[in-house]
């Protein structure tokens, strides 16, 4: 029966029926399709396939799980997005081989190479050679009706477009076509960019994690001849700078024989973006970074492009807030939101949530080129000279801009220092607004960055050797007036504190102490009094007098808002040397003025405080229930 069929077939399609051109026989397997030179498999009953299979060992992905049960379902249109270099193509092939196994497209699966490919014509002509079909390519929208007629007539059948971000918008308008007019096709698509279509599910890549990044780097090292084990110490700080990009860790594999991990660690930064794979079966788009990313720099307009090379202003990423704050003078025609979008979609930019707001952020490896783009643009054209220039100052004015608050006293302050940015997500905008600000000699907004990122500071050993470092080299860097000064003082000495350095604390917190002293940064009297108390916390009677000191001044002033803290101390000073009665009344005060200014947390110092003096004393059920309640105060 199946030959008596094919016998008809080939006389409706056959121009000689007993010397097929297009309907083959293979002997003792079944028959084949064959059409302009391209073979497709039709033996054993399964659908014909062109799909190019990938030799190499591939990192499993969640993405691929999540395509095939889409292509699987009613979804048609899947677009698979992210940077060059991610691994799209090794991706999709892997999808689509399977999706063939799995025998569920009678017309097949095809794979269609857009990447020469620079219209609509060029793409309706690679996916008919891929079909093994022929049309006139004369006239596009005749060609894109035949196309479909054709794949009619192919039934359930999946296409796999590749690159499509070469012809993004022929591949929509062609697509749109198609998808309406032929009810079985279904259609994977990778691409840079997005289509924008109604009909598609868009599956962004992300980047591999560590272990994966581990993983993956040490088997492509292994194949290049390289002797590496996966334990290697210095691999974790390697593949962190290669941003989890298959291709960045792929160049970056084919140069460790030479080198090792830790040296090859220290010698990448910008020059990772001047290697290449080795190997002479690379695409040339995929030979090296910098070539693969300019193809996508060379897809955006000049605005967008302006706009990603100032982006290199920020360090680990920024919020749309920050964004329009800083580089409006940017885009004069158009809104940043737009410019973002679109950056967006071009995969440069990728969007993160980060509590309720969303974060944008370039990988290690894209911002590594957009900064060299910066540096071209800045030579060409003064005028964009001068707008990175305005960028810094915005950028280190927006994240120093909380130095007014800092200095303030009073509980007004309760409600504002909530708003300081001590997050590590911005610890690197908060640094590098530093490094702008001492560059264009802006003292206020150098202080008012270091004193945002103390709090990140002090949560590590080295954050803490991080602060000292920056707040010394903004007092050697810079003039500061008095008040700035003292902040700076107070912070270093408390860091030198913390990591046991009670002789460099002591030697800054005399120091704040004399310009205190010499009638200069008043509103820091009471602060250098409580640090004194802290060096000298030794010294039980010399701190107690520091913080009564401290508790006269605010008494005096009238900052109920300072007074809790200061009593918090009191009370464990009183309690060191035993005097039960006078730590209970000075932590009991605290508390009614912690609880009066909501002061969340002076109270959790306060019950800590308090928990200490119950202990010593011998009242274990009491202690506990203030620890507990401290504990909770401070994990909200």
């Amino acid at each position: 029966a199946a030959e008596k069929a094919i016998v008809r077939l080939r006389k409706k399609i056959e121009a000689r029926p007993d010397d097929p051109e297009y309907l083959l026989t293979v002997w003792g397997e079944g028959w084949c399709l064959r059409g302009d030179g391209h073979a497709q498999e039709a033996t054993g009953g399964r659908a014909g396939t062109n799909v190019p299979s990938e030799t190499r060992v591939v990192v499993p992905r969640p993405e691929s799980d999540q395509i095939a049960a889409e292509l699987r379902g009613s979804r048609r249109l899947v677009t698979l997005t992210g940077p060059g270099g991610m691994g799209k193509t090794t991706l999709a092939q892997g999808v689509a081989l399977s999706l063939h196994r799995e025998g569920l497209f009678e017309g097949g699966v095809w794979w269609v190479d857009l990447s020469e490919s620079h219209s609509g014509t060029d793409l309706v002509l690679s996916a008919a050679s891929s079909l093994g079909y022929r049309v006139q390519g004369s006239d596009l929208a005749a060609d894109v009706v035949e196309m479909g007629q054709h794949l009619v007539g192919m039934g359930p059948t999946l296409l796999v477009l590749d690159n499509c971000e070469q012809v993004v918008e022929a591949t929509a308008e062609v697509l749109s076509s198609w998808l309406a007019d032929v009810p079985g096709l279904k259609v994977l698509a990778t691409s840079r960019l997005r289509l924008r279509l109604s009909s598609e599910l868009v599956v962004a890549m992300a980047p591999l994690g560590a272990r994966d990044s581990i993983a993956l780097f040490a088997q492509r090292a292994r194949a290049s001849g390289a002797v590496l084990e996966d334990t290697d110490p210095a691999l974790p700080g390697l593949v962190d700078g290669l941003a989890g990009l298959p291709l960045a860790i792929e160049i970056a594999a084919a140069h460790v024989g030479l080198l090792g991990p830790a040296a090859l660690a220290r010698r990448l930064g910008e020059r990772l973006m001047d290697l290449d794979t080795r190997r002479r079966d690379s695409e040339g788009r995929h030979k090296s970074l910098e070539v693969c990313l300019f193809i996508s720099w060379e897809l955006l307009d000049s605005s967008c492009q302006k706009l990603l090379a100032l982006t290199s202003a920020f360090r680990g990423g920024f919020t749309l807030e920050a964004a329009e704050s800083i580089l409006a003078p940017a885009v004069d025609d158009r809104e940043v939101y737009e410019v973002i979008q679109d950056l967006v979609d071009h995969s440069l930019l990728w969007v993160c949530p980060a509590g309720d707001a969303m974060r944008m952020q370039l990988l290690a490896t894209t911002r590594s080129f957009v900064h060299r783009r910066c540096a071209e643009l800045s030579e060409q054209d003064p005028a964009f000279a001068r707008l990175v220039v305005s960028t810094k100052s915005a950028h280190a004015h927006w994240f120093g801009r909380f130095v007014e608050e800092e200095t303030a006293d009073g509980p007004e302050r309760r409600a504002t220092a909530q708003q300081l940015p001590a997050s590590a997500d911005d610890l690197g905008n908060l640094c590098a607004a530093v490094d702008y600000a001492i560059e264009l000699d802006q003292p206020s907004d150098a202080v008012g960055a270091f004193l945002a990122a103390v709090p990140v500071f002090l949560l590590s050993a080295r954050g803490l050797e991080q602060a000292i470092e920056v707040g010394t080299r903004i007092r050697q860097c810079l003039e500061l007036e008095p008040d700035l000064l003292a902040l700076v003082l107070r912070d270093v000495a408390r860091a030198q504190w913390r990591l046991s350095r009670p002789s460099e604390a002591q030697g800054l917190a005399r120091e704040l102490l004399s310009l205190v002293e010499a009638g200069q940064a008043q509103s820091m009297r009471i602060q250098a009094f409580v640090l004194m108390s802290t060096v000298d916390w030794g010294d039980t009677e010399a701190a107690e007098a520091w913080l009564l000191r401290a508790l006269e001044e605010a008494d005096r002033l009238g900052l109920d808002g300072k007074l809790a803290h200061i009593l918090a101390d009191l009370g464990s000073v009183y309690g060191r040397s035993a005097r039960w009665e006078l730590a209970d009344e000075a932590l009991c005060r605290g508390l009614v003025l912690a609880e009066k200014w909501s002061d969340t947390r002076a109270k959790s110092g306060l019950l800590y405080q308090r928990g200490d003096v119950n202990r010593a004393r011998g009242r274990l059920g009491a202690a506990l229930r203030d620890f507990e309640a401290s504990r909770a105060l401070y994990q909200r």
